[in-house]
């Protein structure tokens, strides 16, 4: 289901603490906690797209658009695997 942990890391609540901390420092400032949830989301996909052998460049083109633009959605690939997947 969207939105779990693909369960590699044993306290999901804290993964998503680190990733969203993570994106503030690399200025992907989540303003509510409607963006947040959209951003943790968006990292479990990014994590799914990754198991299916989808490489970082394909996951920021499949992501950029609307309001992700190229520069945020490099940050939500790179802090995903780091702190999600």
């Amino acid at each position: 289901m969207l939105g779990e942990p693909p369960g590699a890391h044993a306290d999901p609540a804290s993964d998503q603490s680190a990733y969203l901390h993570d994106l503030r420092n690399d200025g992907v400032v989540p303003d509510s906690q409607a963006t947040q949830a959209a951003l943790i989301q968006l990292g479990y996909t990014t994590c799914k797209a990754r198991a299916h052998a989808m490489t970082d460049s394909e996951i920021v083109a499949s992501i950029t658009g609307g309001s992700v633009a190229p520069d945020k959605a490099k940050w939500i690939v790179i802090d995903a695997g780091m702190n999600l997947c």
